[in-house]
């Protein structure tokens, strides 16, 4: 993430307020929201870490660092809405939020996909969380130390193991420059799927600034904890144009929120917090855009859909205006011209298909051989017209779909997306 666009969203955060909302049932409920903060506290546990806002950057002991940036980001995020219920709440909590300029303490407690947080008076309101980072705040990932500390601009590669699990990151790919131009993380992962797939931008910029600002504990470990590591078979491997470094990781322990890591490179130890490896070590499919065939309007030649009953057919062409500013495009399906605005608005809708799981057939064999529905794109490329061909395939568990695109599998998708493209199908017509 830019450091422009980071202050913009930290300029978000604030001083908490709550707010009455108008309406309905459902919206009288208060809302907790957090804006114009300027000093905070962490406290978990016995340990506590204050943080300021400086010249609309957040510090730890006067010294700017972009996981509190983070943190603060996501915090930001955070809409609460008050329960008239009271849920019953079990254990400790994952951290307290004291506002130190109005004396107001917050307690966050994890529900899986969503956070609860109690105020000082006792209220309960439930926020649905946009990331993981507030569920894996560990204190010590604000106290700890750079481990190392990689420019975004010199990471050139990274390599991920786990298990029988093996990729890359890199900015490398073989697609088009039109195939690319709707990505625009410049990365793409590589070695796991058919297909190459793009990087999605917020998860890609949160690896680049988790290795920007790497941060561990150091320690001297038992035999038991290197025994354990060496069994993990989890490893890191980070390539710039002058250095590589390797990171042999631990596997998280049934209790605590830290792994142990070994620089290869140095043999040394540390121990680093589970946070860190939120976006480091999240599933392939979670770092993606999964878009399944996502084609920049202006460049589609025509886009044929075929079903075991029906055949239609979409042709497009594109004209720069004179002054060269603007291109004129004209739609027709099967012969007839289409209506430029609605169409493109319907486009919208089929550009945004995507992979919803990977597909193992050993686990969700196919129902036939004859597939629901069939799309062939047809497009300009680099090196002249290219056609992409996309077939879905009923699965046995009748759940959904498996996209063979171009002969190849990775993706399922749901029964609703499907039902929804087709409907879409059904407008144009």
């Amino acid at each position: 993430m830019s450091s422009r666009l980071l202050k913009v969203l930290v300029l978000m955060i604030g001083s908490i307020c709550l707010s009455g909302c108008q309406g309905a049932k459902a919206e009288k409920e208060n809302v907790l929201t957090f804006h114009e903060l300027t000093e905070v506290s962490f406290a978990q546990g016995e340990e506590h870490v204050q943080v300021k806002k400086a010249a609309d950057v957040w510090q730890r002991a006067g010294t700017a660092d972009e996981s509190i940036e983070e943190l603060m980001v996501s915090l930001a995020g955070v809409k609460g809405k008050e329960l008239s219920e009271k849920i019953e709440l079990e254990g400790e909590p994952l951290f307290d939020l004291i506002d130190e300029q109005q004396h107001r303490t917050y307690h966050f407690y994890d529900q899986q996909e969503e956070i609860l947080i109690v105020d000082e008076k006792g209220r309960q309101y439930q926020a649905q969380q946009a990331d993981k980072s507030l569920a894996l705040f560990n204190l010590q990932s604000l106290k700890a130390e750079k481990v190392f500390s990689i420019a975004k601009d010199d990471l050139q590669e990274m390599t991920i193991k786990e298990g029988d699990t093996d990729y890359r990151l890199t900015p490398e790919t073989s697609l088009s420059r039109i195939e690319q131009t709707p990505f625009i993380s410049g990365w793409y992962l590589a070695d796991r799927y058919h297909q190459e797939t793009s990087v999605e931008y917020h998860g890609m910029t949160q690896i680049l600034n988790r290795l920007a600002n790497f941060k561990g504990r150091t320690i001297t470990p038992t035999e038991a904890q290197i025994t354990a590591l060496e069994e993990s078979d989890t490893t890191i491997t980070l390539a710039t144009s002058e250095k590589e470094w390797v990171l042999e990781v631990g596997a998280l322990p049934d209790s605590g929120n830290e792994r142990l890591v070994k620089v290869v490179e140095t043999s040394d130890y540390y121990m680093v917090p589970e946070s860190e490896f939120s976006v480091l070590l999240a599933p392939p499919i979670e770092k993606i855009d999964r878009f399944i065939a996502l084609i920049p309007l202006s460049s589609l030649k025509s886009l044929t859909v075929t079903t075991e009953d029906t055949r239609d057919e979409i042709e497009a062409t594109h004209q720069l205006s004179e002054d060269g500013g603007t291109i004129n495009s004209t739609f027709w399906l099967n012969g007839e011209e289409l209506n430029e605005a609605t169409f493109r608005k319907d486009y919208q809708k089929i550009a945004i298909l995507s992979g919803e799981s990977e597909w193992d057939e050993s686990l969700e064999p196919l129902a036939s051989e004859q597939p629901e529905l069939t799309m062939s794109y047809t497009f300009l490329g680099d090196n002249g017209l290219k056609t992409d061909t996309i077939q879905f395939m009923p699965l046995q568990n009748r759940k959904g779909f498996a996209v063979i695109k171009n002969e190849v599998a990775d993706f399922t998708i749901g029964n609703e997306q499907l039902a929804t493209l087709l409907k879409v199908f059904q407008q144009i017509n």
